[in-house]
């Protein structure tokens, strides 16, 4: 019996955000000097299959070199909380670039649709992969938005 203040899916959202802030943030032998934690501890971090989790500070580290909150935006959607930037000053970052990630990312999440339902049924795991791909496309998404609200209110 698990008594922790979670449902296992919070805990595996919160891997799946440090696994797409990785992805963003660099290699893992990169983060691994930029960051207290080696390699294999922030690998296992994002891991569903591990039950290792990243530490306070380096959540803190990973968001930052990722250029994002992703790890601090789902600690707060899973407590009930909605994050608001402080947009004052703050520099419009490479709209290029989130444009580019839209478009892979919608990509893969068809990509992971029609494979999904070529065999008329989902599965669990298909289901599991869709969802992941869906939510890149959502944050990329909300980048891209930010991105565009700075440019109209003048701001770069």
């Amino acid at each position: 019996m698990n008594d922790r203040p979670y449902r296992n899916s919070d805990y595996l959202a919160l891997k799946a955000a440090t696994r797409r802030a990785t992805m963003e943030a660099g290699t893992l032998a990169d983060l691994a000097r930029r960051t207290r934690i080696d390699a294999s501890r922030i690998s296992k971090a994002g891991n569903p299959n591990e039950s290792e989790f990243l530490p306070i500070d380096v959540a803190m580290d990973l968001d930052a070199l990722a250029g994002d909150d992703r790890i601090l935006r789902a600690w707060a959607e899973l407590r009930g909380f909605d994050l608001v930037k402080d947009e004052r000053g703050v520099a419009v970052e490479s709209m290029a670039r989130h444009v580019g990630s839209v478009g892979k990312e919608s990509g893969e999440l068809i990509s992971e649709m029609c494979s999904a339902i070529a065999d008329c049924k989902v599965t669990p795991a298909e289901a599991t992969r869709i969802e992941a791909a869906a939510e890149d496309v959502k944050d990329n998404v909300l980048r891209l938005q930010d991105d565009c609200r700075r440019i109209r209110s003048g701001e770069r």
